[in-house]
């Protein structure tokens, strides 16, 4: 696959997402994205996470006094329809919630995974792909606006986009202060480097187009207002 990395960079030294933890416990949208198996996908979708959460919980005390470490730091797109497992696993953890054109996403979405469904299809559909995770990404940013409304603000940052592309800096060190941890110099110059090193698109750019996966742009836009208006996100123009 050799445009993954424009797509979504993976790197064997890098931190990548806790799916492939969560699949120990076979509550994972990694089996969702990879193959099909829709009756896999029902099972996740109607189980209760918590005890995959407390699986997760466990692996990590594992990992950390194998190799070390004081705080975790985890990212996964599923964690938006399990805020309440979530937090009941972790009750002290602070939330970062990161916003941007939900268009823009489920394109790009379906785009990656229809890319990597040619590793274990022999004819993928792209159009079905593309269907399949405009419901997904439809069903995920429901379940965060209801899971948000019954949270009280403090455990939550949230982080647009732009904001993020503009002030990465900036971003990190709003992030770290609700969470605790000071923003100081050796953390600057510990990021500083690495920002330098990743500029976004250094593994080259993907134009991400709609039409090949049965989406329509006005479509989406129209599913997805309710997410825009609750968390204030603007419409992205196609690049």
């Amino acid at each position: 696959m050799p445009r993954f990395g424009a797509m979504h960079e993976f790197e064997a030294g890098e931190p990548h997402e806790e799916i492939q933890l969560l699949a120990i416990a076979f509550a994972t949208q990694l089996f969702e994205a990879s193959h099909r198996v829709p009756t896999s996908v029902r099972g996740y979708r109607d189980t209760d996470q918590t005890p995959a959460y407390r699986t997760l919980r466990r692996v990590l005390r594992a990992l950390t006094w194998l190799r070390g470490g004081r705080r975790w730091l985890l990212k996964s797109p599923q964690h938006l329809e399990n805020l309440g497992p979530l937090l009941e696993t972790f009750p002290d953890a602070t939330l970062v919630q990161t916003h941007r054109d939900p268009v823009r996403i489920t394109v790009s979405l379906a785009t990656m995974v229809a890319y990597g469904a040619r590793m274990q299809q022999r004819r993928p559909d792209p159009a079905a792909i593309g269907r399949q995770w405009g419901r997904r990404v439809e069903d995920m940013l429901r379940a965060s606006v209801e899971g948000r409304n019954r949270l009280p603000a403090d455990p939550v940052v949230d982080v647009h986009f732009a904001e993020l592309q503009k002030d990465p800096l900036g971003a990190a060190a709003r992030i770290l202060e609700r969470g605790g941890l000071p923003f100081g110099r050796e953390a600057r110059a510990a990021a500083e480097p690495y920002l330098a090193t990743h500029p976004r698109g250094r593994f080259g750019r993907v134009r991400y187009r709609p039409e090949p996966l049965g989406l329509d742009e006005a479509e989406l836009s129209e599913r997805f207002r309710f997410y825009r208006e609750r968390f204030g996100v603007p419409r992205e123009e196609a690049p």
